[in-house]
């Protein structure tokens, strides 16, 4: 993944936002007024959502015998993780390429990891 990010410049990239309407939301603001950086609009917690909705259907179809929800909750998984990906990849481009995250988000997503570690760790052990 660096190796594509070394392949491709700073300024080319932005030249690709500024020629493509979609993309420009992405461009990094010049002027940062505050510690955090707002993030831009993205389909991928709708789409994500969406897809976990459309899985929790067609499972409940598929358990009750619907010959055709089979199919459907391959299509729904293939979504739900496509979508988890991309929505990742747009978070690491932010981060590595764009430099839209700053020091303070940087060690927010580390103890946010370490927050999620540790209750995984704390429901193991309330078993037993």
């Amino acid at each position: 993944m660096h190796l594509l990010y070394s392949l491709v410049s700073r300024n080319s990239y932005e030249q690709i936002c500024l020629k493509n309407d979609f993309f420009l939301a992405m461009l990094p603001m010049k002027v940062q007024r505050h510690i955090m950086h707002i993030v831009p609009m993205s389909p991928w917690p709708f789409v994500t959502a969406a897809s976990i909705m459309f899985l929790l259907l067609t499972t409940v179809n598929f358990f009750r015998y619907v010959p055709e929800c089979s199919y459907m909750i391959f299509l729904c998984l293939f979504l739900f993780v496509s979508s988890l990906l991309l929505w990742g990849s747009d978070v690491i481009l932010e981060g590595e390429l764009l430099r839209m995250h700053t020091i303070l988000m940087q060690r927010s997503f580390s103890f946010a990891v370490i927050l999620f570690i540790l209750s995984e760790v704390m429901f193991f052990f309330s078993f037993f």
